[in-house]
């Protein structure tokens, strides 16, 4: 069991660079969970599903689904029929895991694989979600690729990407006042505890971003991935306080 888990540790290590998933990843809900700008983003997916599926639970495929917060967001707002959620982190797919837990009664696949070595997929679904990645994928155009070889004729996806360079500092009041409303001084404290784990993140993010490591984009070369691979805008725009470009699409 120990030499599983150095294997396994040392799978995530190359998989992420310098980032230890297994420590930032609770850190991230608790980033999240006072974070308004995600929660806008979730309920865009939610908006994005009852506009393109009215009426209908859906099936769903999320590419590097993190701590299933997407997943999980829309089983508890009663929209899918089953899902699918990629993610390269063995910690944060166990504690996707826990989440889902919650809803067993509809099925989740969890497939812990990175999304760069999707060639293709195996099903067609009704939404395809890739949150937050793309900029970080190298082979991101394959990526786009094999969700469009995927793609039946009513499907969608829901690409939502940080394009921009990152400034801590910005983020930092709107989490404190967005703590404090939610949960008072509880709150605040509990995001403080966290904030060392996230600044490391952002830190080596920010490195990554001016060693040209993570792609920098505006909505039109975002936008652009999508199309020259084949797709046809339904909606396009910025969103996360102007530093994520989204894109909802079909074939």
């Amino acid at each position: 069991m120990a030499a599983l888990e150095k294997t396994e540790a040392a799978r995530e290590r190359r998989l992420a660079g310098s980032i230890e998933w297994g420590d930032y990843a609770r850190s991230y809900d608790v980033m999240a969970k006072y974070n308004l700008e995600y929660l806008a983003n979730m309920e865009m997916a939610e908006r994005v599903i009852t506009q393109q599926f009215p009426g209908k639970t859906v099936t769903i495929c999320d590419i590097a689904a993190g701590t299933g917060n997407y997943i999980n967001f829309l089983l508890s707002r009663g929209l899918l029929h089953s899902a699918t959620h990629i993610d390269a982190s063995l910690a944060m797919n166990a504690i996707a895991l826990e989440k889902y837990s919650a809803f067993d009664s509809v099925a989740v696949d969890v497939r812990t694989e990175p999304a760069e070595a999707l060639s293709f997929l195996e099903e067609i679904y009704d939404v395809y979600l890739c949150c937050n990645a793309l900029y970080a994928i190298a082979e991101r155009d394959s990526v786009v690729r094999a969700i469009t070889r995927s793609m039946g004729a009513h499907s969608v996806v829901l690409a939502i990407d940080f394009g921009r360079e990152m400034k801590t500092a910005d983020w930092t009041l709107p989490l404190l006042n967005a703590a404090f409303s939610k949960s008072g001084f509880r709150g605040v404290a509990e995001l403080l505890a966290s904030s060392r784990e996230i600044a490391r993140h952002n830190r080596h993010g920010g490195d990554v971003q001016k060693s040209g490591g993570y792609w920098l984009h505006d909505l039109s070369e975002f936008t652009d991935l999508f199309v020259s691979n084949g797709l046809d805008l339904i909606e396009a725009g910025v969103c996360y306080r102007g530093y994520c470009d989204y894109v909802v699409a079909r074939r």
